[in-house]
């Protein structure tokens, strides 16, 4: 019980993000119901998007016909299934589908900084050597990644001179902090040393299938829970 107490409120409060983000009154369900929404964030405008966190799906499309195709062609699927690429191109006319992405959400206990030889430097978005190293990285992984989207300084691992590794976080609502990484093609991993500071809103979150990155309430926190989300263009 010790364990999935934190565990169950770690989930709620992500729900609760992501129904804040679906911009309508609209909450997790086991089974597809399509609220609509012009303005949801859980994908890009024009699309229907899809969050599955845990045993339930939130589900948001741009107009009453869409969000009424999307929920008959889904209907009787279990939430797992929702984010399964092959499911969803048998049952929908799809142009395109992006994701699922799978996000972790961290509770304030457990985000904290780990000790590791490299040391991290704040630099602002414009910073010469920061920019040299989203030009070399690849475009789709820069896209991917959110890191030009954070609203802090980008905390940068540098190499003989050169950012190797750079991580950062943007502002979401309800005390979210969506955690962004991005490191270079020719090094595996970076461990980065982010100042001992709090994030500046509650938990953040990615957008269903748009890139990869995680949530972190504000203050900071730990024990994972993934989610899988995926963005439908319909044609």
């Amino acid at each position: 019980m010790g364990i999935d107490t934190p565990v169950a409120a770690l989930t709620a409060r992500a729900r609760e993000l992501w129904e804040c983000l679906a911009g309508t009154a609209a909450g997790f369900t086991p089974a597809i119901s399509v609220a609509v929404s012009p303005r949801s964030y859980l994908c890009s405008q024009g699309r229907a998007g899809i969050v599955v966190l845990g045993a339930a799906a939130l589900a948001t499309a741009p107009d009453r016909d869409t969000a009424r195709f999307v929920g008959q062609a889904l209907s009787g699927l279990p939430a797992a299934s929702l984010t399964d690429t092959e499911v969803l191109s048998s049952r929908l006319p799809v142009a395109e589908i992006i994701g699922p992405a799978a996000l972790a959400y961290l509770d304030p206990a457990d985000f904290r900084p780990r000790p590791g030889d490299a040391i991290t430097t704040p630099l602002g978005l414009d910073h010469p050597g920061f920019r040299q190293f989203l030009a070399a990285a690849d475009t789709d992984d820069v896209k991917e990644s959110g890191i030009q989207e954070i609203s802090t300084p980008a905390f940068a691992v540098r190499e003989h001179g050169q950012v190797v590794a750079a991580a950062g976080y943007e502002d979401w609502p309800c005390g979210t902090a969506h955690l962004s990484m991005l490191t270079a093609p020719q090094r595996e991993a970076a461990v980065s040393r982010v100042p001992p500071r709090q994030p500046p809103s509650p938990t953040r979150s990615r957008k269903a299938g748009c890139r990869n990155g995680g949530h972190a309430p504000r203050p900071p926190g730990a024990s994972p829970t993934p989610w899988d989300s995926a963005n439908l263009a319909s044609r």
